[in-house]
């Protein structure tokens, strides 16, 4: 049985974080590449609500959150070797037990048809809204808690 632990990201965490955000930026919408310093500086600079996943003590990936608007927006990145393993309803699940919110949001690019598939899965639906500024290339998508 796989056991996941989800904790806050910690300085100690960051290196692994640049790997894994700088491997997957296509998919993001900020699509810099970040050096491991670069990263540092942000971290401590922002102290992110950004959250450490583990799987039997060893880092798999991250969440990371942010408002908007007064809207709660939330996105997981997995290390390219943890994809495709069906780990990311598990942990969508996990995270959103622990969660205060009632509505959360995300924005996930038009091109990332894997990503897309996975939220209507757990239950996302798509929402036009004109108080988020968002590229066309993307979708905004929204979920009940």
């Amino acid at each position: 049985m796989q056991v996941f632990e989800i904790k806050k990201m910690q300085v100690e965490d960051i290196l692994f974080f640049n790997e894994v955000r700088n491997e997957c930026r296509d998919m993001l919408h900020d699509t810099s590449f970040f050096t491991p310093e670069e990263s540092l500086e942000w971290f401590k600079k922002t102290n992110p609500n950004y959250y450490t996943i583990f799987l039997e003590n060893k880092k798999i990936g991250y969440f990371r959150t942010s408002v908007i608007n007064d809207m709660f927006f939330v996105g997981m990145d997995l290390h390219k070797n943890e994809r495709g393993k069906g780990y990311a309803k598990k942990l969508y699940a996990q995270f959103f037990k622990n969660l205060k919110e009632d509505i959360v949001y995300l924005l996930v690019k038009n091109r990332n048809k894997i990503a897309y598939n996975l939220y209507k899965s757990i239950g996302f639906v798509e929402i036009l809204n004109d108080e988020i500024n968002i590229d066309k290339d993307s979708v905004l998508m929204h979920k009940k808690i």
